[in-house]
């Protein structure tokens, strides 16, 4: 775990040049959040280092905001401003508790950064071939069914602002950037790194990304869908309060202004929810009537998902889908969860998969490794597309290329499983089936009662 608790002795003055949005201290209340740590000094309106906090004995000559993690001053409150504001109250175990968490680094002046999104490794040639293999087998068996396949990439924030991480090396990440850049090459792929690269669209303390960003994704994912469907509206602006995400890894609460922005739409979009194996990962159904005639599924990271109304059911208000929506006559959504990409055979996720246009994978450039991992991805895809590709294959005959093998009717420890000739890269534990990625030339030993299907045309 990285975290910059160095001792420094900035003049304010840099800092404040430094950080142009921070928040004027007549504008900050000392209200302590409910369920945060208590002040229990007394409250000085101008501290010496133009933000106000609770002082107590020990801590008196403790101001510069350069050391406001150093300092560990209770009850006091920050206020950050750039597109939102985000208010902390940290106290004496603050700094501890973001060197014992293995989720959340301290960067430079307060930011915090998700330890994956820098401590990620540096893509070797022989990583770069699996990730492109991944692609590659995913592209042809939507093609195969009729789909249109793409994968869209957001870069990390730490990248869009590497001046922020402060200690933090994000050496790898940066050289990720150009493993994308040649993924990037494929058709399927989107880089949305053109799109998403602006201070406004990654710069906030506390959460992944800002509605700016998220619009700015979404149009130019609408834009390689379908040309054009993009149009200028009106863009609504509200202030909603939400809770911060990362000081909440570390036990602690804040609030966040949040300018969500809302195109105007002609028609209002109605969404549905469809329940999953995963609680609070549901399939979302929007229907947008008047709209492009098109069904669009969309599977995402936090890119995608939910940031400023806490609603998992209908994640009524998110990121890059809810500027997706608008533009196509349906939008099926479904967030991934953690490193499993599991729930794509989930009934609702599969059948909307065999029923769309068009398949977008919204990944964040921090779960690539996980992502787009040896069969992680293109199993999942295989198990949900089965009713519409499978084709039943022999398992005493060996396999042709490198594939997905799909097994039904054993009902052992997937683990048993063995290769009497070449090799299991993977297995995937799906309950009532077990997904294989293989070797060329693989065969399998199975009791008679299993049956083998292989994705394909």
């Amino acid at each position: 775990m990285s975290a910059d608790f160095s001792d420094r002795s900035w003049p304010l003055s840099s800092l404040l040049a430094l950080l142009g949005f921070v928040f004027v201290p007549a504008a900050v209340t000392m209200a302590g959040l409910s369920a945060g740590p208590t002040n229990t000094g007394t409250e000085v309106e101008n501290g010496p280092d133009g933000l106000a906090f609770s002082e107590t004995e020990q801590n008196r000559s403790l101001s510069m905001i350069d050391r406001w993690v150093e300092s560990r001053i209770p009850g006091r409150e920050l206020a950050f401003e750039f597109d939102r504001t985000t208010t902390r109250i940290l106290d004496d175990n603050y700094a501890g508790a973001i060197a014992a968490n293995d989720r959340v680094q301290l960067g430079r002046d307060g930011w915090l950064f998700l330890s994956d999104a820098s401590d990620q490794p540096c893509a070797t040639p022989k990583i770069e071939r699996m990730w492109k293999a991944e692609l590659a087998r995913v592209e042809a068996m939507l093609g195969s069914a009729g789909k249109r396949p793409l994968v869209a990439i957001a870069p990390d924030r730490g990248v869009i602002a590497p001046d922020l991480l402060g200690s933090i090396d994000n050496r790898c990440q940066v050289h990720n950037t150009d493993v994308v850049n040649r993924l990037a090459t494929s058709p399927i792929v989107i880089d949305l790194s053109e799109s998403v690269s602006g201070e406004a669209h990654a710069l906030q303390l506390d959460t992944h990304w800002s509605p700016e960003g998220a619009m700015a994704g979404a149009r130019q994912i609408v834009d390689v869908i379908s040309p054009g469907t993009w149009e200028d509206r009106t863009v609504a602006t509200e202030i909603v309060e939400r809770r911060g995400d990362l000081d909440g890894l570390l036990g602690y609460e804040n609030t966040e202004a949040v300018n969500l922005l809302t195109v105007d739409q002609p028609e209002p979009t109605a969404l549905e929810a469809f329940q999953t194996s995963i609680p609070g990962r549901p399939l979302v159904r929007a229907s947008t009537p008047g709209s492009t005639d098109a069904h669009v599924l969309l599977i995402h990271d936090s890119y995608g998902g939910l940031t400023v109304v806490d609603d998992p059911d209908t994640y009524v208000a998110g990121l890059g889908v809810h500027y997706v929506r608008p533009w196509f006559r349906r939008v099926d959504n479904v967030r991934l969860e953690g490193i499993s990409a599991l729930s794509l055979a989930d009934e609702p996720v599969a059948q909307s998969l065999q029923e769309a246009d068009t398949v977008a994978f919204l990944f964040v450039q921090r779960m690539l490794s996980f992502r787009l991992g040896t069969g992680r991805l293109s199993i999942p895809t295989a198990v949900a597309l089965k009713s519409v590709l499978g084709v039943e294959h022999d398992a005493r005959n060996p396999t042709g290329e490198e594939g997905v093998l799909i097994i039904t009717g054993f009902d052992a420890d997937p683990s048993d499983i063995r290769a009497g000739a070449g090799s299991i890269l993977e297995r995937l534990d799906f309950g009532d089936q077990v997904g294989l990625l293989v070797s060329a030339g693989t065969r399998l030993e199975l009791p008679p009662i299993a049956s083998v299907f292989v994705p394909t045309e």
